[in-house]
């Protein structure tokens, strides 16, 4: 092994803890004398000699595979994404938020803090002396006027206390009179209510039974048809021109109801016409719109009537266009 090596390269200078090779060659014979033989062979063998050594060098890894890769992975859980984001963002918008007030509630109590530490004393000394001096002046107001009552003579003393006595008694009359009303008044007064002045009061029980007072004295009722009426309802928007044509039966309470209305049918159906212009195509294909409609024309002719009322009110016919 050692053979075809310049002497140069054999002789190894002596240092610390350094051996020749031959040296090495020599313990390896003595250690393992079968691995000194295979070696020797290795290095007498004339293809191993003259074999040519390749070097291969890594394949670095592709940039653009790696990226196409992360973006197939991003694409895979884009929806797992989309479900998980928003939780993300809500937590970092809570948390900014929190630790935000926070320190805004440290800021206040360290402000608050300090003031009361170096502003607090010097204000609270300001303050006591306000308010020394101004109780001083008061009392010593009150004790100038306490000095001046006392020099006054006895009669003047006399006087200041008939006039505050006067003074209540007046004050307490005035307050009874408006509160018990015992003056007399030169009008009668407003009742609000027929209690202030009934012998009796009686309260009716809770499931009386009671009766409409225009049906209290029955008369033949009368049922009056009026002209056919065709008036524009009320519109929803522009384009359109919603109208109907209905004909009413009107219930009277009585005979003379039923001529008033006769002899004033135009002014009635005037009135009526009026009353159902206000409702819209929309209102009245419904129930509660034609119920609310009779109850207003209803309301209307009752409105103009002299004598008698209009007990209920009845569709005959009703044509409508949107």
């Amino acid at each position: 092994m050692t053979e075809n090596m310049n002497p140069e390269d054999q002789e190894v200078k002596e240092d610390d803890g350094v051996i020749s090779l031959d040296d090495l060659d020599s313990l390896l014979a003595d250690e393992d004398p079968d691995f000194s033989q295979e070696m020797k062979k290795i290095s007498e063998d004339e293809e191993l000699r003259h074999a040519n050594v390749e070097l291969s060098e890594f394949e670095e890894p592709d940039e653009k595979s790696e990226e196409s890769s992360k973006l197939n992975f991003l694409k895979t859980n884009s929806k797992l994404n989309k479900f998980i984001n928003p939780f993300i963002e809500f937590k970092k918008k809570t948390a900014n938020y929190f630790s935000a007030q926070a320190i805004k509630i440290k800021n206040s109590c360290v402000n608050t803090f300090f003031w009361f530490k170096n502003e607090f004393p010097g204000f609270a000394k300001t303050k006591w002396k306000q308010l020394n001096s101004l109780s001083k002046s008061v009392f010593g107001y009150l004790k100038k006027q306490s000095d001046k009552y006392n020099a006054l003579p006895k009669k003047k003393k006399t006087g200041i206390y008939s006039t505050i006595f006067f003074t209540i008694l007046v004050g307490a009359i005035v307050y009874v009179s408006f509160k018990m009303s015992w003056i007399p008044s030169f009008n009668e007064p407003l009742y609000t209510s027929l209690e202030l002045v009934a012998d009796k009061v009686e309260v009716l029980p809770e499931k009386a039974e009671f009766k409409y007072l225009y049906r209290a004295f029955p008369q033949p009722e009368h049922i009056v048809q009026l002209d056919k009426l065709v008036v524009n309802l009320k519109r929803e928007n522009i384009h359109s021109t919603p109208m109907a044509a209905i004909e009413f039966f009107v219930e009277l309470d009585s005979k003379e109801t039923a001529i008033e209305i006769k002899d004033r049918e135009k002014q009635v159906l005037d009135v009526v016409q009026r009353a159902v212009e206000e409702f819209t195509y929309r209102e009245l294909t419904s129930h509660a719109g034609v119920i609310k409609m009779k109850s207003q024309v209803r309301s209307v002719i009752n409105d103009v009537l002299n004598q008698g009322r209009v007990n209920k009110v009845y569709q005959k016919t009703m044509i409508l266009k949107p």
